[in-house]
């Protein structure tokens, strides 16, 4: 037998191709080199995903701070019933309830649409979380110097690489394989939160970050830990140093204030000050109270009270024996009271006639006229007389007060009396 020889040399076989197991060796490298970049691509993707919800909870927090400066009468539970039209804008349409010891109001990216603080074309989801929330947050007696507000956003489902199913309003429970939270996709969401992110991953009662450490009963998600959380409280941001338009705190002042305009003021102005009428004073034009609560002006260096006499009361038209309200005055302060007949009442008999001067004139009856003019009737007068220009009839009818009625003196049954009362310094 004889054995088949190659024609090829030796050096041209093993330079002819590869030997099934380097193609195999060479295939199989190539396949891990593709998984792990692969695996880099898609952890890349889950990262920018992570970092894009950061992003997106931080433009809802801006929605939720604007909502809080525009509404914060409204958030301290102030009443604003009956203000004049225009004083506030309308409220948010959120419901109240009370949650561990504080009342809550929870609501959607909707809400903040329709108030206008967030833009119709912005998405209506995050990248991870499923749905993205808000609550409203009211602690202490509100309203009153107590009451302490705040605001948080938040994801419903725990932070994974579980992209967002686009499909609720509110909170549902999360399937399986979107219940366990991803610590390093949840970590780069609370970093692109720029600090007012926190978290609930350590499974306690409590969501914790460096700007919170809240109950997690606040939230409508579910139990599962790994939810991410942005701080969006006014006391959170630079607010609370500054007075705004429309401002409902108390505020003082430690310093001259200077309006170019009319100040208006629905309730008063009250001046917390015990000026002494004729003290001088350097300030022309200012105005003071007194220590009786009069109001004082300074003018030529010294403070001078314009208002002498206060009219607390004016009645008319008054018979005799007719009752005038009680007056009582302020501390430092004399009542002052003056009565004035309205409307005479007289009839004139008898000896209340007296008539003076020269006298003509025909008396029919029994009667006699003297030298100095005195008339003297018996019995009937009939007929005319005339007397000179310094002739007169007098007629005396006064009014009192005693106590606080009318006496008219001699009374008549139309005589009426007016009385001014008030109280001076």
């Amino acid at each position: 037998m004889q054995l088949f020889q190659s024609p090829l040399p030796s050096r041209a076989r093993t330079q002819a191709g590869f030997t099934l197991v380097e193609v195999t060796v060479a295939l199989l490298l190539v396949m891990l080199l593709a998984v792990f970049a692969a695996k880099e691509v898609r952890r890349k993707a889950d990262e920018g995903a992570a970092e894009a919800t950061g992003r997106y909870l931080m433009q809802i927090r801006g929605a939720v701070v604007d909502l809080q400066l525009k509404h914060e009468a409204w958030l301290r539970g102030e009443d604003l019933t009956g203000l004049p039209a225009g004083s506030y804008p309308t409220p948010p349409a959120l419901a109240w309830a009370s949650v561990g010891g504080a009342q809550v109001a929870r609501g959607g990216l909707s809400d903040l649409t329709a108030l206008g603080l967030l833009p119709a074309t912005i998405p209506r989801y995050p990248s991870l979380g499923d749905v993205a929330r808000f609550i409203l947050v009211r602690q202490g007696a509100c309203p009153g110097a107590d009451c302490r507000t705040s605001a948080f956003v938040y994801a419903c489902h725990p932070i994974n690489a579980a992209r967002s199913l686009r499909q609720n309003a509110g909170c549902t429970p999360p399937a399986a394989n979107r219940s366990v939270f991803d610590q390093a996709l949840l970590s780069k969401v609370v970093l692109a939160a720029d600090g007012y992110g926190g978290h609930d991953a350590r499974g306690s009662a409590n969501v914790r970050g460096p700007l919170m450490d809240i109950p997690r009963a606040w939230f409508d998600f579910g139990t599962e830990p790994g939810h991410a959380v942005i701080a969006a409280s006014l006391d959170a941001t630079p607010f609370g140093q500054f007075v705004r338009h429309g401002e409902t705190r108390p505020v003082t002042l430690h310093n001259t204030l200077t309006v170019g305009e009319t100040i208006q003021s629905n309730k008063g102005l009250l001046l917390k000050t015990s000026v002494a009428p004729g003290a001088a004073c350097t300030i022309e034009g200012l105005y003071a109270s007194t220590a009786n609560k009069m109001l004082a002006v300074c003018t030529g260096g010294v403070w001078f009270t314009p208002f002498g006499h206060v009219v607390t009361g004016v009645y008319s038209n008054l018979p005799t024996d007719a009752a005038v309200p009680a007056l009582t005055c302020p501390a430092g302060q004399t009542p002052w009271r003056y009565a004035s007949i309205q409307s005479l009442d007289v009839t004139v008999t008898g000896t209340d006639v007296n008539v003076g001067g020269s006298v003509g004139g025909t008396i029919q009856g029994s009667g006699s006229v003297n030298a100095a003019g005195s008339v003297t009737v018996n019995g009937t007068f009939a007929g005319s007389f005339q007397n000179s220009g310094s002739s007169y009839v007098r007629v005396g009818q006064t009014v009192a007060m005693s106590g606080d009625r009318v006496v008219i003196s001699p009374a008549g049954a139309n005589a009426r009396a007016a009385v001014i009362q008030g109280c001076r310094n």
